[in-house]
């Protein structure tokens, strides 16, 4: 049997941890598409109690994993993405509508304007809304632009190495059995969770 891999589960890619907001997870799941998983905070806009800046620790309960928002992006996506933080265009946002007879979801990227020149970002907020099942669950992520320099260079990575990650996930897919026609509508399965 040797020589050959099934890949069972996403892999984690990169994650973002803000105990105040989120946590956004990186993943890129079986199907090969860059998935972003986003958990809110149990306490939106404070900080956990007994939580300090910094390391938060192991085992500590500050997201809300049952509100967990999963979005697969597709390669236009992550190019639409990569075009909205690299143009620093308080004008401009990125809306991600994915929706099944199961679930209604939308990702938002969006700028808000600094106080001193309008025409310049503050910061961005990624806005986060589901449908799922008929129970709507809706929360925000403000980041600074040195976060979203770290979300640009964690969908940049991706992209550059576009061609390499579907190949190697259709050839594991297609030798564990699962049709080609797997994809980001079944995301849940994707994620392998």
């Amino acid at each position: 049997m040797g020589g050959r891999y099934v890949l069972k589960y996403s892999i984690d890619m990169h994650e973002l941890i803000f105990p105040k907001y989120a946590k956004l997870q990186f993943k890129i799941n079986k199907a090969g598409n860059l998935t972003i998983a986003a958990s809110p905070s149990i306490t939106p806009g404070q900080m956990p109690e007994g939580i300090k800046p910094g390391a938060v620790p192991k085992g500590t309960k500050i997201f809300n994993y049952n509100a967990q928002i999963v979005t697969s992006l597709t390669f236009s996506d992550c190019l639409a993405i990569l075009d909205f933080i690299s143009s620093a265009n308080v004008a401009k946002t990125v809306d991600i509508y994915r929706k099944s007879s199961k679930y209604d979801k939308k990702l938002t990227f969006a700028y808000t304007p600094s106080e001193t020149d309008a025409s310049k970002p503050k910061f961005s907020t990624l806005y986060f809304s589901s449908i799922d099942n008929g129970k709507e669950n809706k929360f925000k992520l403000p980041l600074s632009l040195a976060s979203l320099a770290e979300v640009y260079k964690i969908i940049d990575s991706y992209v550059l190495n576009f061609a390499m990650i579907k190949l190697f996930c259709q050839a594991d897919l297609q030798n564990s059995g699962i049709s080609d026609n797997y994809n980001r509508d079944s995301e849940d399965e994707a994620m392998g969770e």
